[in-house]
């Protein structure tokens, strides 16, 4: 990687990579159809909680098909720029393809972040700076994809 880097760019080898440099944001699937409005309330606050502890990101947004959630994300200081498609929210779509059309959603609007750090909110008690200490080690180790995962 250095050797490709030295050709390529050189001058991106004296300007390191921090967290501090890169446009980093969060990414929260939440399908409205399947949980009642309280439940999953509960879950995004404890969720948006931990991000908006994190020092590293610079937005969050919460990729919802339910107006109500969508409402509810954004008075927690989520941002929710559309609602994803119905059809995301079916039986068997995995959450990688909810990210990825979110995502080049997303980019369409002229948002092009770093990383993006996806939320499962039915995870809701994660350790203090856990966001935060995985893109640390993703930066630092030069990855593509850090999950946490018990």
């Amino acid at each position: 990687m250095e050797n490709y880097l030295s050709e390529v760019h050189p001058d991106q080898l004296d300007s390191p990579f921090t967290p501090e440099s890169q446009e980093i944001c969060a990414i929260v699937p939440l399908r409205g159809s399947t949980n009642s409005i309280d439940f999953s309330e509960r879950l995004v606050k404890k969720s948006m909680q931990t991000l908006q502890e994190s020092k590293y990101l610079n937005r969050i947004f919460v990729a919802t098909d339910s107006a109500e959630l969508a409402d509810m994300a954004n008075n927690m200081g989520a941002e929710v720029p559309f609602l994803r498609s119905p059809e995301l929210s079916t039986q068997g779509v995995r959450v990688n393809d909810v990210l990825s059309v979110f995502l080049t959603k997303l980019e369409g609007t002229g948002y092009y972040p770093e990383i993006v750090v996806p939320i499962d909110v039915t995870y809701p008690f994660r350790p203090p700076n856990l966001v935060d200490d995985l893109i640390n080690h993703c930066i630092a180790e030069g990855l593509d994809t850090v999950i946490a995962g018990v």
